[in-house]
């Protein structure tokens, strides 16, 4: 972690499962630079780090007119975590959007294709 970031929450699915595994299993990291309202989302988003998912997008919802979800280093998201993103900034107050900061091009596509009616309720921007 950065020296001047808040952790938010540690990992979820982190290390092998089995000693022969080559690989770890995915891990999603998520933290509040210092300074920064940006809350940052390092990794992948799948059935393994649903709940830390969750709890991020969830803290910002909650100060969406102060914080932002800085997705520029998120590697993998499935449709169950742009899911979470439509049905919380649906669930915001009116004439409040969640502000996503980075989105990779295959969530804009799922958002796209699956709820183009959600995408009204995100504020989707290349940089800060």
């Amino acid at each position: 972690m950065a020296v001047g970031s808040k952790k938010l929450d540690v990992r979820a699915g982190a290390g092998a499962s089995d000693q022969n595994d080559a690989l770890p299993s995915p891990a999603l990291r998520v933290t509040r630079p210092s300074g920064s309202a940006a809350v940052q989302v390092i990794g992948e988003v799948d059935p393994t780090t649903q709940a830390v998912w969750e709890q991020a997008v969830a803290s910002v919802a909650a100060d969406a007119d102060e914080r932002y979800l800085d997705l520029s280093a998120l590697s993998f998201i499935d449709v169950r975590g742009v899911e979470t993103l439509v049905d919380v900034a649906q669930r915001l107050p009116e004439g409040r959007r969640l502000r996503l900061v980075g989105a990779p091009l295959a969530l804009r596509r799922v958002l796209g294709l699956l709820w183009p009616e959600g995408s009204a309720t995100l504020a989707i921007e290349e940089e800060a």
